[in-house]
C-alpha cells in the first residue's frame, strides 16, 4: 500500500467509458470535513427537458418496486417513480391516477420552538416527523427552519439550540393559497 495514491472521486468520463459499472457496495463515502453550509448543497437534477427533480432518486420501473405508494413517496421527497410496464395500459394509468390523487399529509397540530430552545427529548415530537422553528416559538411568528426527528437523533450535542442544526432552506406559499394552488406550487 506505501505509495498508493488516495483518490477523492474520479471524472465522470472514466465512469462512463470504463466497461463496468459500479453498485452500492462498490462505493464508499468517507467523512470529511466541509467549508460551506450543508443548506447550500443543490442535488436537483433534470430528468426530462422539461421535468427537474429536486434530488437525483429514481425508483425502478419494476412491478416490485414501483406501484402507485412508491411513486407517491418518491414524489414526496423530490424524486420520481417510475410505474412498470409489465400492466395492461389502463392499470398503468389507475396506478398514475392513484399516485396523482394522493397528498401529503397535513401535521394538524404541529410542535413549534425559538431557535434557542432545545429539544429535551424524542418523546417531544410525539407522533410528529418534524418541529417547526419560528421566531418565538409559537405559530403566530416567521418560520425559520424545521428539524426532522431523524436529524435530532443523529446529534451529538442534544442541548444545543435548534437553531444550531435546524434546516433553513424552505420553500414557503402565502396562507391565502388554496389546497389546490398548493399542491401546484
Amino acid at each position: 500500500m506505501v505509495g498508493f495514491p488516495i483518490e477523492d472521486g474520479f471524472p465522470a468520463e472514466r465512469l462512463f467509458n470504463q466497461g463496468y459499472s459500479y453498485t452500492y457496495d462498490d462505493v464508499i463515502f468517507l467523512p470529511h470535513y466541509i467549508d460551506f453550509p450543508t443548506n447550500s448543497v443543490n442535488l436537483s437534477t433534470k430528468l426530462t427537458k422539461n421535468i427537474e427533480l429536486s434530488i437525483p432518486c429514481v425508483a425502478s420501473p419494476m412491478d416490485t418496486v414501483t406501484e402507485s405508494s412508491m411513486a407517491v413517496a418518491m414524489a414526496a421527497l423530490g424524486g420520481i417513480g417510475i410505474v412498470h410496464y409489465n400492466n395492461q395500459h389502463s392499470e398503468q394509468a389507475a396506478l398514475i391516477r392513484s399516485a396523482k390523487s394522493r397528498h401529503m399529509p397535513f401535521i394538524s397540530d404541529p410542535m413549534f420552538k425559538s431557535p434557542s430552545d432545545s429539544i429535551d427529548s424524542v418523546d417531544e415530537f410525539t407522533s410528529l416527523p418534524c418541529v417547526f422553528v419560528t421566531e418565538s416559538g409559537n405559530s403566530k411568528s416567521k418560520l425559520l427552519g424545521v428539524v426532522g426527528k431523524s436529524d435530532w437523533e443523529s446529534l451529538s450535542d442534544k442541548e444545543a439550540p435548534v437553531s444550531d442544526y435546524m434546516f433553513e432552506s424552505l420553500v414557503t406559499a402565502s396562507s391565502s393559497y388554496t389546497f389546490e394552488q398548493a399542491l401546484l406550487f
